[in-house]
């Protein structure tokens, strides 16, 4: 493939029509006779998600990208960069190197750095790709995580691994000791060889099952990118034996960072406060509700919950730091037509369900609002269990 892909005349075509639709290519192949238009239009369609996923590989015109599971997976140039803030030192070595992002980005905080994949051809695209992005201090390697691990004689800063989340039926699986490779069994041979180890896991993981599959966790990280959870990794250290912290981290749409960390025991014991609404409304960003520190964040920002299930918050102060939405209440209303549409001109609102037995579409049917507008509504339960609309506006929180 990379004989092929990297051929001056097939790499002029990919550029020329890297904008077009892959489908339509595929259908007008007979007209490209010297061009693998496949293997060209898988590359395209690779290289119009990396635009946004990996802007900087996409900048460089000689990358060949990864197709299929390997660049659905792969971590985003954001989420990569994010992790190389928290590991450093002489050498990391990769376990689970896949498409390469994390490896390179992560290689950028390590003089030396071994990249290990057990499929040929992902290992041997990641190393042309490496050589085209002037990685030198990248050392590849195709094999098994476990060889690796039992053959070579080697001692690291830190080892990364970020198991393949697919069985062998090519379907989804979420719980540690189905990924592959299995790290639950792996702990003893992982720390003859270190005493750091960053383990990325599906969002979808619960962080309480994986912290009673896991020990010596010493920090949680649980990233979002534009309020979407994305990566929950464990950092765990050899000798560590106390509460873990919890770190989450929301990269905004804005290019911000909304942050929160706590130790784990912090939220344990913490207490809500609960009252009916008061000036401004407050909605944990993903990452936080992810993690778990529902208690806490209220505590922390001496914020009062409008219901145990709700996870909306409320205050007579206005918080310019709060890690999520932040919102000034208008007003409080039924679920009617007549009341919500008098409080909203034009009759356009997002709507947004918190602790609420209908959807967003049946609360539209009910009162009369097209999509779209300033207004945002937010149909929840009051500490008295009583269905309330929140009817609310952003307010300008950086003034």
């Amino acid at each position: 493939m990379i004989a092929q892909l990297s051929l001056p005349h097939v790499k002029k075509f990919i550029l020329e029509h890297q904008k077009d639709d892959p489908a339509v290519l595929l259908l007008a192949a007979s007209k490209y006779p010297d061009i693998p238009v496949a293997a060209a239009a898988a590359q395209i369609k690779a290289r119009q998600k990396a635009k946004h996923k990996i802007p900087s590989w996409h900048a460089c015109n000689d990358v060949i990208f990864p197709t299929g599971i390997a660049m659905e997976q792969c971590s985003s140039e954001a989420t990569a960069k994010l992790k190389s803030e928290w590991l450093g030192g002489d050498k990391l070595v990769d376990l689970t190197g896949g498409a390469g992002v994390d490896t390179y980005f992560l290689s950028r905080r390590f003089k030396h750095t071994c990249y290990v994949e057990e499929k040929k051809v992902l290992g041997q695209l990641a190393e042309y790709n490496f050589r085209q992005l002037h990685a030198p201090n990248i050392q590849v390697n195709i094999s098994d995580a476990h060889f690796f691990l039992t053959e070579k004689a080697f001692t690291a800063d830190w080892i990364y691994l970020d198991p393949a989340r697919r069985d062998d039926h090519n379907a989804r699986v979420f719980l540690l000791s189905d990924c592959q490779p299995d790290v639950t069994k792996m702990r003893d041979i992982l720390f003859r060889h270190t005493d750091n180890i960053l383990l990325k896991t599906s969002p979808m993981l619960d962080i309480k099952l994986a912290l009673s599959e896991l020990k010596n966790v010493k920090d949680i990280y649980v990233v979002a990118v534009k309020n979407d959870v994305k990566e929950v990794l464990y950092a765990i250290n050899k000798g560590f034996s106390q509460n873990p912290g919890i770190h989450t981290i929301n990269l905004t749409n804005s290019g911000n960072r909304e942050s929160f960390s706590y130790d784990s025991h912090e939220a344990s014991v913490a207490k809500s406060v609960f009252s009916y609404p008061k000036i401004y409304l407050y909605e944990p960003n993903a990452a936080v509700l992810k993690a778990g520190g529902f208690k806490l964040i209220g505590q922390y920002f001496n914020l009062s919950k409008l219901h145990p299930n709700s996870h909306l918050y409320t205050s007579d102060e206005k918080l310019k730091d709060f890690p999520g939405r932040k919102f000034t209440i208008l007003s409080t209303t039924k679920l009617n037509k007549k009341e919500a549409l008098a409080q909203i001109p034009g009759g356009r609102a997002n709507i947004t369900i918190r602790n609420f037995p209908l959807s967003a579409e049946m609360v539209r049917k009910k009162t009369g609002l097209k999509p779209g507008g300033d207004y945002y509504v937010f149909a929840t339960t009051t500490m008295d269990d009583k269905l309330v609309l929140l009817i609310c506006k952003k307010y300008p929180f950086d003034a």
